[in-house]
């Protein structure tokens, strides 16, 4: 996914419940690590279809600085939870997508 150019994917995630846990440049690149928990109700607030417990969610993204392009990497150990996460998580960085790319 390639990014509009100035994009404030961290402000943009927290404000959807995803929080940062670290983020710093290196090289031409901008990483971010993030985290977010489905607890009673999911991130999108729908009742929860995992009675066994909270379920988490790592994610790390990588921004080119140079061609704003995105890369995101998530963590979960319930697969069908990451697969909706996914979709969740895709939703919400289409907001900040460079729809001309």
């Amino acid at each position: 996914m390639r990014l509009c150019p100035g994009s404030d994917v961290e402000k943009l995630l927290v404000a959807n419940n995803i929080s940062c846990m670290a983020s710093g440049s290196v090289g031409n690149q901008v990483k971010y690590y993030f985290f977010a928990q489905k607890v009673g109700v999911t991130f999108l607030e729908e009742k929860s279809n995992y009675p066994q417990g909270d379920i988490f969610f790592m994610v790390e993204i990588i921004i080119s600085l140079t061609s704003y392009e995105l890369v995101a990497k998530i963590r979960c150990r319930d697969s069908k939870a990451g697969e909706e996460f996914t979709e969740h998580l895709e939703s919400v960085l289409n907001q900040v997508a460079d729809k001309s790319a």
